[in-house]
């Protein structure tokens, strides 16, 4: 299971079965292309699907390649018949976050139109905020809450999240950049203590986000069922993005601006400065999560961490 998330702007690739259900319920997409992610189910057995079981893919997110298929121009009932198709033995679906697929279809639009010599190349269009590479710039830091486990190691099991993180860091010898990914596991008390710390120095940043972090009181009967450790971790990645939006909070290029606490949360020395490799996705800061923890298939067998079935 890799680390990728659509919310980091990746591509995520997911093996499910030749037939379902796959936990997941699809509608049609812009324009009744491809397919959107809409809601999600629980198996017949009450545990989540192959795609919510891999934390990388969100609601809200589209299908766009089945197999080696385009599904970008596919009409969505075609999606669908190729989905429930049992003659295509191995199914490996790609979903992309709802901002990469029209950043990736307006970019196409845009050179057919620029190929038929209808198009302008001083004409405003989305290439107009893209890198030399045609790539849209986003955020030189991104992160999600992307999944939950059950540790079960010590003498009481406990929930923990997987925070990933995607960093884009600036050779000073030389004008290039490499992405450094990574992640760190944290239990709810360090969330809750970090929130603590974070608030000392961007107290009124926070608040001004109306953001609260996720009560710790809430009435269930287990903090370890499925439901109640997936409401947790949404809860707690809408808290995370509200907070990341605090201006310059995560600017972990600029010692001085940054929080020194989240800098120390999220181990960006070690994991950056221990990354070698040029290359996303490569090196130490960009290990996979299953490398960089072997308990994770363990754990989320029992069902934590994402997952549902496509219901048709």
């Amino acid at each position: 299971m890799s680390a990728r998330s659509t919310a980091l702007g990746d591509e995520v690739l997911i093996d499910v079965g030749q037939q379902g259900p796959y936990g997941a319920l699809l509608r049609a997409g812009p324009s009744g292309n491809a397919a959107v992610l809409v809601a999600w189910e629980r198996l017949p057995n009450g545990k989540f699907g192959p795609i919510q079981r891999d934390g990388g893919v969100r609601l809200g997110d589209i299908l766009v390649r089945l197999n080696n298929v385009e599904l970008y121009q596919r009409r969505f009932e075609d999606v669908m018949t190729m989905l429930r198709n049992p003659g295509i033995l191995n199914k490996r679906l790609t979903f992309v976050s709802k901002e990469k697929f029209m950043e990736i279809t307006s970019r196409s639009a845009h050179a057919n139109l620029m190929k038929s010599g209808t198009g302008s190349k001083n004409s405003s269009s989305p290439n107009n905020a893209m890198n030399n590479n045609g790539v849209k710039q986003s955020s030189p830091f991104m992160s999600v809450v992307r999944r939950a486990r059950i540790n079960q190691d010590g003498a009481s099991p406990f929930a923990e999240y997987e925070v990933s993180c995607s960093l884009r860091v600036s050779s000073r010898k030389v004008e290039t950049e490499r992405v450094v990914r990574w992640s760190v596991w944290k239990r709810y008390s360090e969330f809750e203590s970090l929130d603590k710390a974070i608030r000392a120095d961007f107290g009124w940043q926070l608040e001004a986000k109306a953001k609260c972090f996720p009560s710790k009181n809430t009435f269930t009967f287990s903090k370890l069922s499925v439901d109640f450790v997936e409401k947790r971790r949404s809860d707690l990645d809408s808290y995370w993005q509200a907070m990341l939006s605090v201006d310059r909070i995560a600017d972990f290029s600029k010692s001085h601006h940054c929080s020194s606490d989240l800098r120390a949360f999220l181990e960006v020395a070690r994991h950056v400065n221990g990354a070698s490799s040029t290359e996303e996705g490569e090196g130490e800061g960009g290990r996979d999560a299953e490398d960089g923890y072997p308990e994770t298939r363990r754990r989320d067998e029992n069902g934590y961490g994402g997952s549902r079935h496509f219901t048709t």
